[in-house]
């Protein structure tokens, strides 16, 4: 039954013998070195034509040019190398990719996993948390951190401000620090990266992650100035290549596609308001980025951001000529989108006015989400991004995105990919559970992930699904003062449905999940539960989910105390959802309400509770405050 409804994604003869194998061999491998391609291949021969000690140009294999190395050469020669020396084949290991398009790996599927618990919550007419309580198990690897490198990252940031326009306006913020941070080994008080999400990119064969960098002049963790957007390129077996380019198609400010080498790692030039001369109870940048992939109106796979950021908006403009014009601001932090192949020009739309200075310079397109007739408010956080298979359907490509708005009382909003005005996508709700729901509390429920369409795992529809959408992904716990310091974040795992007649319902939602990462304290990592810190594992996005032999794989990445990347793969965990629990089943589903919302947060708070009576013992915790 499940291969019906699931698919994955990717003597003297003796001596002549020898002769001619070992006349093969030298052949081959000295094809290899002269095309520096990769010798490493998997267990299926695919080699990724990758190698991450040298400086590799990827083209995309739906590139028209033949994959011949004197071609591609003379090709990025002529287009793309901006240097005066000409690329040569001693330079460069470039080559058009032809490997698999999957990111699956041999040593992911045949790795080492150890089973795993889950508490899930499902609505049961009977308002009993223990009868609504459905235990769970699936297989989980050991997690892996990614290389938290920052001296790297910044000479990255130094190069950047010194050759990009759109990153000298920033420059007020580092002055001479950056060079004297590198000299004396203060980079880990001033620079922190985490948040990583990722995407794959099938054409080209690679992992694009990009992460979260707050920067802080002072020092303190607890007082950054700025966040930054860098990505990182790696491979499928999850190794960072520290010096490719990747050749992309760029869509410019008059939304005409053309390709270019792009180099990676680096910031992206996301605009954001910023002014050197405000230090001081600020907060610039964007904040809490996302990335992941929609069909755009081309039929193509494209990644986009999600971020909120602080930016400037005019709220009053009096006078009758400029002269005489006078103009009062409003500041907010406010939801945006961003497309990393996609180009603007200036960044009016985070000034909020035209200024000389910028109105020139190319910056990664972002528009803002604006809720329809519904006023500003100072701060928007943690919209959860979902896309539609119906939308797909229906126009040939994602034309809309949905965000679940609030997970309490359920309000889903759906914001348009195009017709922007403005420099806005207006959102309407989709959903709203209580249309007169009201206040602006969102609930201890948030962020996290993308809530991912399972329709980009199945291939076939099963009846179960017809005329109905379900989303699964890892929402976040907020919990305050329950046990372990300040507050206590960890992943939910949560499965949203939308029936057929237009609700939506959130039909499955666990319980905090450690996912055995063992989590760090937030200021002194040997520190946990210090009264004025959070203990934080935060899941931030799936990098993929598939099929293998019927075997489903997903890897998760998460960060731990605002200052690691981590990833874990996870085996059959939608098998387990399909067939262990209710998700599939065709039931009245009337009366939903918060309930199973309020199961799984009672039973985080008794986790983080026990988590931080244990952390005790363990004597992993501030001893305590003398009493005077």
């Amino acid at each position: 039954m499940l291969n019906k409804l699931l698919y994955s994604k990717r003597g003297h003869g003796t001596v002549v013998l020898l002769f001619f194998c070992v006349l093969a061999s030298i052949l081959l491998v000295d094809t290899l070195i002269h095309d520096r391609y990769l010798v490493r291949k998997n267990s299926e021969s695919t080699a990724t034509g990758l190698i991450p000690a040298r400086k590799n140009i990827v083209y995309p294999n739906t590139f028209n040019l033949a994959n011949d190395r004197q071609d591609l050469l003379n090709h990025y020669n002529i287009y793309f190398n901006e240097s005066n020396a000409q690329a040569n084949s001693d330079a460069f290991n470039i080559f058009r990719y032809d490997g698999s398009t999957s990111w699956l790996h041999p040593q992911l599927i045949g790795g080492q996993y150890h089973p795993h618990n889950l508490q899930v919550y499902e609505y049961q007419e009977i308002n009993d948390c223990a009868k609504r309580r459905n235990d769970i198990s699936v297989e989980i690897s050991n997690y892996i951190q990614l290389d938290p490198e920052l001296v790297e990252m910044v000479k990255v940031m130094q190069r950047q401000l010194k050759t990009e326009k759109a990153f000298e306006e920033l420059k007020p913020f580092f002055k001479d620090d950056l060079r004297t941070q590198l000299k004396t080994g203060s980079l880990t008080s001033h620079w922190y990266k985490f948040a990583g999400s990722s995407v794959w990119l099938e054409k080209l064969g690679v992992h694009m992650v990009i992460s979260r960098v707050i920067y802080s002049i002072t020092g303190s963790k607890r007082k950054p100035i700025m966040s930054l957007a860098y990505v990182q390129i790696y491979d499928q077996y999850w190794t960072e290549l520290k010096d490719v380019e990747l050749v992309l198609p760029i869509q410019n400010e008059l939304s005409e596609t053309e390709y270019s080498a792009v180099k990676f790692p680096k910031f992206l030039p996301i605009p954001f308001y910023n002014d050197p001369k405000y230090q001081k109870k600020v907060y610039y940048g964007p904040e809490d980025t996302r990335l992941f992939l929609v069909k755009n109106d081309q039929g193509e796979e494209e990644p986009m951001i999600i971020f909120n950021s602080y930016h400037r908006k005019v709220i009053k403009n009096d006078g009758v000529s400029e002269k005489e014009m006078t103009v009062s601001f409003g500041f907010y932090r406010s939801m945006f989108l961003s497309w990393p192949f996609r180009m603007q020009r200036g960044k009016i739309n985070v000034d909020g006015v035209s200024n000389k200075k910028s109105d020139s310079i190319l910056y990664n397109k972002v528009v803002e989400l604006r809720r329809e007739d519904v006023p500003r408010l100072k701060i928007q956080k943690n919209w959860t991004p979902m896309i539609s298979f119906e939308d797909r359907d229906e126009y040939g490509h994602d034309r809309y995105m949905y965000f679940v708005y609030r997970w309490s009382k359920l309000e889903i909003l759906k914001c348009n990919l195009d017709n922007f005005i403005e420099g806005t996508s207006t959102c309407v709700y989709d959903y709203q559970r209580k249309l007169d729901s009201s206040g602006d509390e969102v609930g201890p429920l948030r962020g996290g992930t993308e809530m991912l369409n399972i329709r980009d795992i199945l291939h076939e529809v099963p009846d179960a699904l017809q005329g109905r959408e379900m989303w699964v992904g890892f929402p976040r716990a907020h919990i305050k003062d329950c046990g372990c310091g300040k507050d206590m974040y960890r992943p939910n795992l949560a499965v949203i449905t939308k029936e057929s007649d237009k609700s939506y319902k959130l039909t499955q939602l666990s319980s905090y999940t450690s996912l055995d990462i063992e989590v760090s304290g937030w200021t002194n990592p040997k520190i946990l539960c210090a009264s004025r810190d959070p203990n934080a594992l935060i899941s931030n996005g799936i990098s993929g989910w598939t099929y293998h032999n019927d075997v489903d794989y997903l890897t998760l990445s998460l960060s731990v105390a605002d200052e690691t990347n981590h990833l874990i793969h996870i085996k059959n965990l939608l098998n387990t959802l399909l067939y262990s629990t209710s998700m599939m089943k065709r039931e009245a589903r009337d009366g939903f309400d918060d309930s199973i919302i309020d199961c799984a947060i009672s039973e985080s708070s008794k986790f983080c509770k026990s988590y931080g009576e244990e952390m005790k013992k363990l004597d992993k915790t501030p001893p305590p405050e003398p009493d005077y």
